[in-house]
């Protein structure tokens, strides 16, 4: 974010909580208007034709951007130690290295695939979603600003972001000792 204030922040996390909180809320209750009650307990394995076929291109797609940008700082990291020139043979050698251990990595995992998903997918996305943002925002507020008031919607966010997180992997275990 060029010349980062708190109004600017302010906008970015109510936009990106606007956003998030709309796309949770319209898979959530077109899933209940779907299949009611009868849902089990991972969600892509209650569908069948298109809907499971837009559903499983859509999860891939977003595995091969997660992927990339898994990959991308374990590249950098790997090209500083080695000391790699930008667009060098040993850049691309790493590059290619680091891209196979993520694949190594997704097909090792095999079929606790939806396993491993609900614990980064709840760590991760809980932690960037309503813990770091509000605890950035406190931190880009100068000390004059941070009211107690201030103080107490950015912890309640983030508590509230905890609890998620930990009923994400809560759901997750379960899910797993079960596979």
């Amino acid at each position: 974010m060029l010349n980062p204030t708190p109004a600017r922040f302010r906008k970015a996390i109510v936009g990106s909580f606007a956003a998030c909180t709309s796309m949770y809320l319209a898979s959530s209750i077109g899933s209940v208007l779907t299949l009611g009650g009868a849902v089990g307990s991972d969600i892509l394995t209650n569908f069948s034709g298109p809907i499971d076929t837009f559903g499983l291109i859509a999860v891939t797609v977003h595995l091969l951007f997660a992927a990339v940008t898994v990959h991308i700082p374990l590249g950098q990291i790997m090209d500083h130690y080695a000391g790699a020139a930008d667009y060098s043979a040993q850049q691309v050698a790493i590059r290619a290295l680091t891209m196979g251990c993520v694949a190594l990595m997704i097909w090792a995992i095999g079929t606790h695939f939806f396993c491993v998903m609900g614990l980064v997918g709840g760590t991760c996305n809980n932690a960037m979603i309503f813990i770091f943002p509000p605890w950035f925002y406190l931190k880009l507020m100068p000390p004059a600003e941070r009211t107690p008031a201030a103080i107490a919607r950015m912890v309640v966010i983030m508590a509230m972001g905890t609890a998620g997180m930990a009923s994400a992997l809560i759901g997750a275990f379960d899910s797993c000792r079960t596979a």
